[in-house]
């Protein structure tokens, strides 16, 4: 199918084919973009929120198994429960 969005300043969609220029809020409320058929999988954040890349949510902190690399939450080294960066060495506890 085709759509045209035309976005406001606030991030909201004008769907001015179908609704006459109706506002739309087409994601949940702290994302900027998400998935076409979900609006809760975000696929990114309005700061200060932190985009969690493993289950597609704007969280304040990064979950266990993720770290913040400049808002954006990315997953551990496999063998780390917690870490601070993307290498096993990067560990803060481990499973």
């Amino acid at each position: 199918s085709f759509e045209i969005r035309v976005l406001t300043a606030g991030g909201d969609v004008i769907d001015a084919l179908t609704d006459g220029l109706v506002a739309l809020s087409p994601c949940d409320t702290n994302c900027i973009t998400c998935l076409n058929d979900d609006r809760e999988q975000c696929l990114s954040c309005i700061a200060p929120f932190k985009h969690d890349t493993v289950n597609l949510k704007c969280v304040n902190e990064c979950p266990d198994g993720t770290y913040d690399d400049s808002d954006i939450c990315e997953r551990c080294d496999t063998g780390c429960l917690t870490c601070d960066g993307p290498d096993a060495d990067d560990c803060l506890s481990c499973k």
